[in-house]
């Protein structure tokens, strides 16, 4: 695996344990979360809202179908700055290449006349 995911991976279990064991201390979900970078803001504030309405199960629903469709939005958004800078990287390393094939068999030629 690449070594940021991982590192995201143990930062979200950790973050997970202290939660689960803040809850078992008494302390609202919502609060556990907070203390923790890993998690978006709205999350949290979602959470609290389903914490304080009582419906917390819903809430999380909504909060799934949100990031379902918010994730796969971002990440086209991210791809699609990334093409023409790929494009560009590669048309370098192929300028590159063909200036490197090139340059020698021009020189030569001109020595030759």
């Amino acid at each position: 695996p690449i070594l940021g995911l991982c590192y995201g991976h143990q930062l979200m279990a950790h973050a997970l344990g202290e939660t689960e064991q803040a809850v078992k201390e008494g302390r609202t979900l919502s609060e556990s979360l907070g203390r923790h970078a890993v998690f978006p803001p709205l999350f949290i504030q979602m959470v609290s809202v389903g914490e304080r309405s009582g419906k917390l199960e819903q809430t999380m629903s909504k909060v799934a179908a949100f990031y379902s469709e918010e994730i796969p939005r971002r990440v086209k958004k991210m791809f699609g700055v990334l093409e023409p800078l790929l494009t560009l990287a590669l048309i370098g390393i192929v300028g590159t290449v063909a200036l490197a094939i090139f340059l020698p068999i021009l020189t030569l030629m001109g020595g030759i006349r």
